[in-house]
């Protein structure tokens, strides 16, 4: 029961910061993302642009990404990132000039940096730093100054921890700035 509770009051949460000023602010559940099991677990709900995007479960496709306008019909998966049960466990939303870049793993490439424009066709891995299965650790995202900055384990040697920038693209994307020793960019 308690994560039911939890459930509806995320959402409740989700329809308030997605209501426009001046409209009714009345708590009401938006969406009942699964609606076969106790909950959805929403995660991460980040405000961006009048929307809210958040990660969420449902049985077919496992925790994926999602975004609400604060309506019914505005509730949707944006993207199935992971085919299956199994989930992308999205992560880290985070707003750069209208791109929204996360964390998430396909189940090809492990957790990499992905972004979206709240589109399924606009979400997108920007690049697989560590090519493979494996994962990049891609942590701590942030804008700066209009600028997406990530401290990731994947280095320009092997065993280092990198700062990155990225401009949304591969190209686009590179260290900034090598460090030598563990824990310093909160990556273990």
């Amino acid at each position: 029961m308690t994560s039911l509770r939890v459930t509806i009051t995320t959402l409740v949460l989700a329809a308030l910061l997605a209501t426009p000023a001046g409209a009714s602010s009345a708590p009401a559940m938006v969406s009942d993302v699964n609606a076969n099991a106790v909950a959805g677990i929403p995660q991460g709900m980040t405000a961006i642009g009048g929307k809210v995007y958040f990660s969420a479960i449902d049985p077919g496709h496992g925790r994926e990404l999602w975004l609400t306008d604060g309506t019914p019909g505005g509730t949707t998966m944006v993207r199935d990132i992971k085919p299956g049960s199994g989930g992308s466990s999205p992560h880290n939303f985070t707003d750069v000039n209208g791109t929204v870049f996360f964390v998430a793993s396909d189940g090809t490439h492990g957790l990499e940096l992905w972004k979206t424009n709240g589109t399924h066709d606009g979400t997108e891995m920007v690049e697989d730093l560590e090519p493979g299965p494996g994962p990049s650790h891609v942590r701590l995202l942030v804008n700066f100054e209009g600028t997406l900055l990530f401290g990731s384990t994947v280095g320009p040697r092997p065993g280092t921890r990198s700062l990155y920038q990225s401009d949304g693209t591969a190209p686009g994307t590179f260290p900034l700035k090598e460090v030598d020793y563990a824990g310093s960019l909160g990556v273990d």
